[in-house]
């Protein structure tokens, strides 16, 4: 599997740049020359002044009518507190544009230079890419992709401490037979890390076709789809201190709030690759941050969490972590709490080492976190440890997934429309759980008119996995929205859900929600929300009800000024009450100044009670400030006073100033950072 060539691909294609200038019509554009000068200071670091230069150039090359060359050229050069990093950055596009085909062949270097513990670093790509432009000529061809990419990473260390290479290539076929459309994809990747000693090769096949249709005048229609996909992995990963890690594809999720219960949001720029671009940020100790895997029933027990910058140890010390684990991305069970995390500073990210896990979800909880630096997180990784007492592990695996989506719709008269949805999937793995999964669901809508609506819809999940129970889940609800009063919409909504092991019904909830949104008088908008859940564990025999009111209101008192105000009381069976309030006010005097104040809490189980206020000034056309005192009352007493002053002298030239400073808790800890930037264009 290993395939090293190293190609002097850039190389050649700066000189092919260099070489072209001379036969083409040349579009140069503007060089843009960019320095920024920042100076930060804390009670975590000594103060330090971090400088970068940065220079651009673009130029478009017309070589024919048909084929064009774009190119590109970086400098930049950076200076920070205990390094200094000047990199390189040219690139290439050769492209064909005509009525048969698009063609485009791009390579692109990054060459970074450093006297930092890294060393140098060399990152280079080579891609292509062909897709066919027929299908404006001669609609019934079918559409046609061609694809290819290589990657090659390595430093100038001994021993090197980065050393790793990727190839990808792939086609697929997109055709439209009016009847039915044919989609069919083939790709192969191999990489290596000469590192770790891990090598990786996956060959993937898709296929699915699709076709809808409508009768009755288009008053109904239906949808079919079957796809058909096949997975082969093989893996080779090297034993260090009799384990093999192998890493486990896995999907990301996050969401700000209470460790559970939550339910997480996609997030695909945690497992995108790229450890730069900022992905989540962690800045709130009272709604801790959840950061969440979704690893489909893989065993993982080794995560790792990248940082945007590296850490240090007063700051990273400040986290600590729970570990959940859930089968619904709803109901989650603390596994472990303060888990094993190690900062690597050189590698900026946390490593855990966690009990083995084979879940559907998993999710770390940032049950503390700085109170006053915001931590940004860039990309998650998880692996599977392999205990083995040889130099080295494989592993094969084959994954085949069927599914078929169906779906009708019908119109069956102008006020009466019914849904439903048919879903089948089947996964197949050589190397791990198959399961296989049916979901239905259907809805009765009826708008008899425009202010009155019923719903009624009713809902069966089932999941049979291999060495597991089956369960199995049903939803039935009802709602209905109508008029209380001219200027007050009402809603009244009831749903049941059912979840089985096996045959045995082990848990079942009710949930009942009545709402209000009324407008009180011209300049005032009421909300009421009022909501009853009742859930019964009948495996264990427990019961509880949450009964919850929401009140809220939004004023505009006189001309920008707004005040909105929101209290929830909440009580739960065997958790006693919560009561918990928020409420702001904006108040906006003129285009130059503006105030803000807001206050919330909670009290109950947990008290806790914060009161903030801002004042955004504009000083001048081209200069702001703004200043924040922020007070916490509970659990414990603390301050946070910031400022923010930015000054855009000319159009060149700017400068801003922002600092913050913890004070009157447990101990003070500050913070401030000063920067000019300026940048010229149409060199």
């Amino acid at each position: 599997m290993r395939f090293r060539k190293k190609h002097v691909c850039c190389m050649q294609l700066v000189l092919f740049w260099l070489g072209d200038v001379s036969f083409s019509e040349v579009h140069a554009g503007p060089m843009a020359l960019s320095a920024d000068w920042t100076y930060q200071d804390s009670s975590e670091r000594a103060g330090h002044l971090a400088e970068a230069y940065t220079a651009d150039y673009s130029a478009r090359h017309d070589l024919t009518e048909l084929m064009s060359m774009d190119t590109t050229l970086r400098a930049t050069s950076r200076s920070d507190f205990d390094s200094t990093r000047q990199n390189v950055i040219p690139s290439l596009s050769y492209l064909i544009n005509n009525d048969i085909f698009f063609f485009n062949l791009s390579g692109t270097a990054n060459e970074e230079f450093s006297d930092s513990v890294h060393g140098d670093r060399s990152n280079r790509s080579l891609a292509a890419n062909w897709n066919s432009a027929w299908g404006r000529q001669v609609w019934w061809l079918p559409g046609v992709n061609l694809n290819f990419n290589q990657n090659w990473q390595q430093d100038s260390l001994t021993p090197s401490l980065l050393d790793a290479e990727s190839t990808n290539q792939g086609a697929s076929l997109d055709w439209d037979l009016l009847l039915a459309r044919v989609f069919y994809r083939y790709n192969t990747s191999e990489s290596s890390n000469q590192i770790f000693g891990n090598e990786h090769q996956t060959k993937d096949q898709l296929a699915r076709i699709e076709t809808d249709a409508s009768f009755w005048q288009g008053k109904g229609s239906v949808s079919l789809s079957q796809q058909i996909a096949n997975v082969k992995t093989d893996s080779l990963a090297r034993v260090v201190g009799g384990f093999a890690l192998l890493p486990v594809s896995v999907s990301a999720y996050h969401g700000e709030a209470v460790p559970n219960p939550v339910t997480l949001s996609v997030n695909g720029a945690l497992t995108d690759g790229d450890r730069d671009g900022v992905a989540v940020t962690v800045n709130n100790p009272v709604h801790p941050m959840n950061i969440g895997l979704r690893i489909n029933f893989q065993q993982i027990d080794r995560i790792y969490l990248y940082t945007e910058t590296a850490l240090s140890t007063a700051i990273s010390a400040q986290f600590t972590w729970d570990l959940y684990t859930s089968n619904n991305n709803i109901d989650w069970v603390l596994v472990q709490t303060s888990i094993s995390g190690v900062y690597n500073t050189f590698e900026k990210r946390f490593e855990f080492v966690i009990p083995p896990q084979v879940k559907e979800f998993v999710k770390l909880v940032a049950v503390n976190d700085p109170a006053i630096t915001a931590v940004n997180f860039t990309e998650i990784e998880a692996f599977q440890a392999i205990a083995a007492s040889s130099s080295t592990v494989a592993l094969n695996n084959t994954y085949d997934t069927y599914q078929t989506n169906a779906s009708m719709n019908l119109q069956l008269r102008s006020d009466l429309q019914l849904t439903s949805n048919v879903a089948y999937m089947k996964n197949e793995n050589s190397a791990g759980y198959d399961m296989t999964s049916t979901g239905v669901s259907s809805g009765l809508s009826w708008n008899p008119n425009p202010d009155w609506s019923v719903r009624v819809s009713g809902n069966q999940n089932s999941r049979q996995r291999t060495e597991s129970i089956d369960d199995e889940t049903r939803g039935y609800g009802v709602s209905v929205g109508f008029p209380t009063i001219p200027s007050v919409d009402s809603m009244v909504g009831v749903t049941l859900s059912e979840y089985y092991e096996g045959v045995t019904k082990t848990s079942i909830s009710h949930n009942y929600t009545l709402q209000f949104i009324a407008e009180l008088y011209r300049d005032l908008n009421g909300r009421l929300n009022f909501n009853v859940t009742q859930s019964d564990n009948l495996l264990y025999d427990n019961q509880a009800e949450t009964v919850s009111t929401r009140v809220g209101l939004i004023a505009r008192l006189v001309p920008g000024l707004v005040a909105d105000w929101s209290i929830m009381v909440s009580d739960t069976s065997g958790q006693g009450s919560t009561i918990a309030s928020d409420a702001i006010m904006t108040w906006r005097f003129t285009d130059i100044l503006a105030l803000r104040g807001n206050i919330n809490g909670s009290w109950g189980v947990d008290d806790a009670t914060t009161a903030s206020a801002s004042v955004d000034v504009g000083l001048t056309d081209t200069m702001q400030l703004s200043l924040t005192q922020r007070r916490e009352f509970a659990p414990e007493t603390s301050n946070i006073s910031a400022i923010d002053w930015r000054w855009s002298i000319t159009r060149y030239l700017s400068m801003m100033t922002s600092g913050a400073i913890l004070w009157g808790g447990v101990s003070d800890e500050w913070n401030v950072v000063s920067r000019v930037n300026t940048r010229f264009t149409n060199f």
